[in-house]
């Protein structure tokens, strides 16, 4: 199985819908293999809980799927640097400096 819907109440007392998608087994803290899963949250009907599943697991079939970060545009080119340990090139640097000024 790699996704499901399942409902969920509030503490006021309504009930909503979430799409729930199994994102594999990645290491706990401890060091074992745990599964992992993704809930996407706050659909009012079962339907559109089951539609948004269908579209992910959709795009992860066509490997089009994007996992969603709290990252900001402004951040990529210095986490790109880090991640990639490169020297940048003369159009990066320009960039990069160019978006620290705005800060």
């Amino acid at each position: 199985m790699r996704g499901h819907i399942r409902s969920y109440t509030l503490k006021n007392g309504a009930e909503l819908w979430a799409a729930v998608v199994y994102a594999g087994k990645p290491f706990g803290r401890d060091g074992d293999l745990r599964d992992s899963y993704r809930w996407i949250r706050g659909f009012k009907t079962e339907k559109a809980a089951g539609i948004e599943l269908r579209r992910i697991l959709t795009s992860i079939d066509n490997e089009t799927y994007v996992e969603p970060s709290k990252h900001n545009l402004a951040e990529y080119p210095e986490r790109l640097a880090q991640c990639c340990e490169a020297q940048p090139r003369a159009e990066d640097v320009r960039t990069l400096q160019a978006t620290r000024r705005r800060k």
